[in-house]
């Protein structure tokens, strides 16, 4: 199985399994709008290493950041994303 055929089934399973989330009955509704986020927030936890993007992001400029720096940056990094992935999916 060649990479790019396990990074596709990577992304066709945690697709599905956000689908699932948004599917099902039990976390319909406005009282469990935070459950949805929590589950969904935990397959992208899963799904991306925000290290490695927020270093991509910050190309030959992470080498001059300090560690404080570096973490405040990722959290900050995975806060956006998962605010921007909240709007998308319209949790």
């Amino acid at each position: 199985v060649s990479q790019a055929a396990t990074a596709l089934e990577t992304v066709e399973t945690r697709t599905e399994m956000v689908l699932d989330i948004l599917r099902d009955p039990n976390l319909k509704g406005d009282s469990n709008i935070e459950i949805r986020r929590e589950k969904v927030i935990a397959i992208l936890e899963e799904t991306f290493d925000f290290n490695v993007l927020a270093r991509m992001t910050l190309g030959r400029n992470w080498k001059k950041f300090n560690n404080e720096q570096k973490r405040a940056f990722i959290d900050l990094y995975k806060q956006i994303l998962e605010m921007q992935e909240r709007g998308d999916i319209n949790l």
